[in-house]
């Protein structure tokens, strides 16, 4: 029980009342009645309100999904037990990372109802877990004069996964003509590469499209039929070391740190390969592999990715590729596509890299993503110099922009593709890739 608003506005009045008597005598018993009236009002209504106003029942859900920067409601239901029709507030213990446009909520609860739903709103600002466990409940006095306060332990997880169509406004049109995929069929080239049937020898097939086993067994010449591939393994490796922390301007109003970035391209990436019937695996690495989902398909699958990515967060350490390319020669024993999500600023990291990813490209086909420096230009593109300062930062991005070509003409001779996209465009990238590869049947 504390003294509201209204009870400390009438207590301030009494100040300047205290000097009536020292001016006038006359009016000393004036004074005095009317803070002997004061005090019993305040009294009755202190009593009155602790026999009437009893503490709520409050339930809320054990989990809530939100994503960022999206607006949110968290359910909370009264029950019973308080005055009807009183005049509540309530405030919840929201952490720092959630912003609401109010910092609480005042209701009425209905007489003709035993329970009441406080919706809160809110809108989460990062990813990841976070607990809410306390709420604050504010009942009012008859007179308004004092404050019932009540704290309500809570046990609130919220999971704040992030939001995939952010910075990407091209991905809404990509995902509604992959959902439309019978009414345009897609120019595949090639024959295919997965055995379907055999089937009579006819005139102008190919001597390598006979089986020799068959026609040996069945005393007459007989030739194999190929399908286009129908389910592929499609893995993602997100690097979770120091070197995805580097913020990057993904539009002219927004920046991130890489590893959100590689988060969505990953989970984007996963929905469209379940769109295009293949399997998607997940694999995150820094100094040791960190997580390994095996390629699989469904709802179930993607929610499981999704579990396992937003909770990351980047560590600060150096990725060791040796050790992710170990563990993947031992998990990985089918030919499968791998995109690798990773920055290669460092010349050393680089360098190690490249062996790396030769051993790797034997087995699978690989493709590099690695975001391009913003300073990392040609000397020459037509940029106006103001000043000794800019020449010599024209001058070094002009440096990385050469060491990054001569890295992609070395990953290029050994099979592997290194592409430095946009930061904005990361994830539109690497689906324009994954579709090529599938329509070309490289895999």
């Amino acid at each position: 029980m504390i003294p509201s608003s209204r009870l400390i506005a009438f207590a301030a009045l009494l100040v300047p009342l205290g000097f009536i008597p020292a001016l006038a005598p006359e009016f000393n018993m004036f004074g005095v009645v009317l803070v002997s009236v004061l005090f019993v009002v305040t009294s009755l209504d202190l009593i009155l309100s602790r026999k009437r106003e009893v503490a709520y029942q409050l339930s809320a859900p054990d989990l809530v999904r939100m994503t960022v920067g999206q607006p949110a409601e968290i359910p909370l239901q009264l029950k019973g037990g308080g005055r009807k029709g009183a005049r509540l507030t309530t405030a919840l213990g929201l952490p720092s990372e959630f912003r609401s446009e109010q910092p609480e909520l005042s209701f009425s609860v209905p007489v003709e109802n035993k329970s009441y739903t406080v919706i809160w709103h809110t809108v989460p600002q990062i990813r990841g877990t976070f607990q809410v466990s306390v709420m604050v409940l504010v009942a009012h006095s008859a007179l308004g004069l004092w404050e019932i306060r009540a704290h309500h332990s809570l046990a609130i997880e919220i999971r704040v996964y992030p939001d995939l169509m952010h910075g990407n406004g091209r991905l809404s049109s990509l995902f509604l003509q992959l959902a439309r995929a019978g009414s345009k069929v897609r120019r595949q080239v090639g024959q295919g590469r997965e055995f379907e049937k055999l089937r009579d020898f006819v005139p102008g097939d190919a001597l390598d499209r006979i089986h020799w086993k068959a026609t040996a067994k069945r005393n007459k010449p007989m030739s194999k039929e190929y399908q286009v591939e129908r389910t592929q393994e499609v893995y993602v490796l997100v690097d979770s070391s120091r070197l995805s922390r580097i913020p990057v301007a993904v539009s002219d109003q927004s920046t991130e740190n890489l590893f959100e970035i590689y988060i969505k391209s990953a989970l984007v990436t996963s929905l469209v390969a379940g769109q295009q019937g293949d399997n998607f695996g997940l694999c995150t690495f820094n100094s040791r592999v960190k997580t390994f989902l095996r390629a699989k398909g469904g709802k179930n699958h993607f929610n499981a990715c999704r579990e396992q990515l937003y909770i990351l967060e980047p560590e600060p350490v150096s990725p060791d590729y040796r050790e992710l390319v170990t563990f993947l020669g031992h998990k990985l024993r089918k030919r499968a596509l791998l995109f690798i999500l990773t920055n290669l600023d460092d010349p050393v990291l680089a360098e190690e890299f490249t062996t790396c990813m030769e051993l790797l490209n034997r087995r699978h086909l690989v493709v590099v993503m690695s975001v391009n420096p913003t300073f990392a230009k040609p000397l020459f593109n037509d940029e106006e110099v103001n000043g000794i300062d800019d020449l010599y930062r024209n001058l070094a991005g002009h440096l990385q922009d050469q060491r990054l070509r001569t890295l992609s003409k070395q990953l290029r001779k050994h099979g592997v593709r290194l592409y430095r996209p946009e930061a904005g465009k990361l994830t539109l990238k690497v689906i324009d890739q994954y579709m090529t590869i599938k329509e070309r049947q490289q895999l």
